[in-house]
C-alpha cells in the first residue's frame, strides 16, 4: 500500500504541481499549507495543477484548514496566483472539491477541473500567456512536449 503524501513539485516554476496520494493525515495537511504558504511568500505570479488522481478522501479537518488558509491569504492569492487546474477522476474527490469551491463562493483565483495532465498543462500555459509570461509558457509547453518539437515525456 502506498503511504499517503502531499508533494509540491516546483521544477516547472512558475507552475506548481501538487500531488495528493492516499488520505493524508491532519499533520500532513498542516505541513502542506505551511509549505504552500512558502511559495506564496515568493510574491511571484504562478499557476497550479493539483493532481488528485491517487487521492483518497482527506481528513474532515482538511476543508476547514483550506477555508482558513484561503481566507487568510486571499489578497495575495488574488494578486499572484493565476489559478489551478484540478486533475480529478474519482467522484468523491470531485464532490469534495465542489464543496470547497461552494464554501468560497468567490475564490480569489480561477479554477478548472480536468481529466488529464496534458489538459492541465495546456490550461496553465494559457494562464501564463494571459499574464504576460510568454517565455514561461513556452518552457512549460516544451517540457511537457506540447510545442510540437519534442516528444511528450509523460
Amino acid at each position: 500500500m502506498t503511504p499517503a503524501s502531499i508533494t509540491l513539485d516546483d521544477q516547472h516554476w512558475p507552475l506548481l504541481i501538487l500531488y495528493f496520494v492516499g488520505s493524508p493525515s491532519v499533520e500532513q495537511c498542516r505541513e502542506f499549507f505551511v509549505r504552500r504558504t512558502e511559495y506564496l511568500d515568493r510574491d511571484e505570479l504562478h499557476v497550479g495543477i493539483s493532481d488528485a488522481t491517487r487521492m483518497k478522501l482527506p481528513p474532515v479537518e482538511y476543508r476547514q484548514m483550506q477555508s482558513e488558509w484561503v481566507t487568510q491569504h486571499q489578497a495575495r492569492l488574488a494578486r499572484t496566483f493565476l489559478g489551478t487546474a484540478s486533475l480529478i477522476v474519482a467522484p468523491d474527490i470531485l464532490l469534495l472539491k465542489s464543496a470547497s469551491v461552494y464554501q468560497h463562493s468567490a475564490l480569489p483565483y480561477p479554477t478548472i477541473n480536468v481529466t488529464t495532465m496534458r489538459a492541465g498543462v495546456v490550461w496553465a500555459a494559457e494562464r501564463l500567456v494571459t499574464a504576460g509570461l510568454d517565455e514561461a509558457a513556452r518552457r512549460l509547453r516544451r517540457s511537457f512536449g506540447l510545442d510540437g518539437t519534442t516528444p511528450p515525456s509523460r
